[in-house]
């Protein structure tokens, strides 16, 4: 019985990400070019009022006034040492969300490779850390975050050959970020970095 019940719960929550993504691809299509073949579909798209996807800065007192990020408080480890990071514990629906961490010096040469995947997906995406003040930094976009839940993340780390050095997190044992309506803290800002970019839908 208590299978049955989770996976009532599971075909429940892939149908909502399945339909947030189908209204977002629907909206992808129209500011893409892309038509639909079949006049009948979706009689709610007004063809007369083209809309548009935006990316813009995200307003830092928007969620909690001036409250402080909400950082995570996991340690990171690299070498059997503490490194310096910031990761956000949480961040708001349609931004972009920023990862920040020193390497030892001695691996300045090394790629560091963010690794994530949001609620709901079946793959996880990459992206490249690149160099920024001390350290490395990486963002993944606002259209990525396209659906509330666990965000779930790690990184690799390779040497200059490309191969794999050590993983920080891994795919069984990940970061876990929360994704949610509205944020309790302040929008996740790195230091000489450019506040987080929020996408809307505007229609003219």
């Amino acid at each position: 019985m208590a299978s049955k019940c989770n996976l009532a719960v599971l075909c429940l929550s892939l149908a909502a990400v399945f339909a947030n993504a189908c209204i977002r691809e629907q909206t992808r299509s129209q500011l893409c070019g892309g038509t639909h073949d079949d006049p009948e579909e979706g009689p709610d798209w007004d063809r007369s009022r083209p809309v548009r996807y935006v990316e813009k800065p995200a307003d830092p007192n928007e969620s909690a006034g001036n409250a402080p990020p909400n950082w995570s408080t996991s340690p990171v480890m690299f070498k059997g040492s503490e490194i310096v990071h910031f990761f956000p514990a949480e961040q708001a629906l349609d931004r972009s969300i920023p990862f920040y961490l020193e390497l030892p010096e001695e691996y300045a040469k090394w790629k560091v490779i963010l690794r994530y995947k949001v609620f709901g997906a079946m793959d996880w995406k990459k992206l490249e850390m690149r160099k920024h003040n001390r350290g490395r930094i990486a963002e993944i976009p606002c259209l990525e975050v396209n659906v509330t839940g666990h965000l779930r993340y790690f990184l690799q780390v390779e040497n200059a050959e490309n191969e794999i050095e050590e993983l920080i997190g891994s795919r069984k044992e990940p970061f876990i970020l929360e994704v949610r309506d509205r944020i309790e803290g302040g929008q996740p800002v790195i230091e000489g970095h450019p506040l987080p970019t929020h996408c809307v839908i505007e229609s003219p």
